[in-house]
């Protein structure tokens, strides 16, 4: 399984990365999982595909879909790519989905200081949607959510109206707090709206 997984490995756009025996290859494929450069290597469609999931929320009379991608690079690095909005769309629309949820987790190599220090992890969420008060009330929630739990902060560079669709999008104090924790508060917050 292994020579086999190698040889398709090398024939991909992994080709730079060199794999021995078992152990080996699963250390090398999570240090690539991890890899910035890898990551802006990946086609903006890839990166919404790479470890998506979708979240179905029941509002009675419909269900509002919740489309969710995790990535580990900057949003500022994915969102103002020049076809991030074009591939957002054609993703929103193939999926039928009412919202996208982008969420990425990286380490700031800027944080490492001392010899030995680990970097920083950094958390990051966008909101994109169609409707500007859909997207802006459920930031707005989610900012508030718990007294504050989410330790929202708005990168205002990514924030705005993107070509037809609304982008909202923030630094997420609490790390802890990854897609599974944030995916049920957002299903919440849409069967609330019932």
């Amino acid at each position: 399984a292994i020579s086999s997984l190698t040889q398709q490995l090398t024939a991909s756009s992994l080709a730079n990365y060199t794999f021995s025996s078992g152990p080996s290859l699963f250390s090398r494929l999570n240090e690539i999982k991890t890899d910035r450069s890898y990551w802006m290597s990946l086609s903006s469609l890839n990166v919404l595909k790479y470890d998506y999931k979708l979240f179905p929320a029941n509002q009675g009379h419909r269900t509002v879909r919740i489309g969710m991608s995790s990535a580990m690079l900057p949003l500022a690095d994915f969102l103002s790519r020049d076809d991030f909005m074009d591939v957002a769309t054609e993703f929103i629309q193939s999926h039928q989905l009412d919202l996208l949820v982008v969420m990425t987790v990286f380490s700031d190599l800027a944080s490492v200081g001392a010899e030995g220090a680990k970097p920083e992890l950094i958390r990051e969420i966008a909101l994109v949607g169609a409707t500007a008060d859909m997207v802006q009330a459920l930031y707005a929630y989610l900012q508030g959510y718990n007294g504050g739990e989410l330790q929202m902060t708005a990168l205002s560079s990514a924030d705005g109206c993107l070509k037809e669709l609304i982008v909202v999008a923030a630094k997420q104090g609490n790390i802890k707090a990854s897609r599974k924790q944030v995916a049920p508060i957002l299903v919440d917050y849409f069967e609330s709206l019932k």
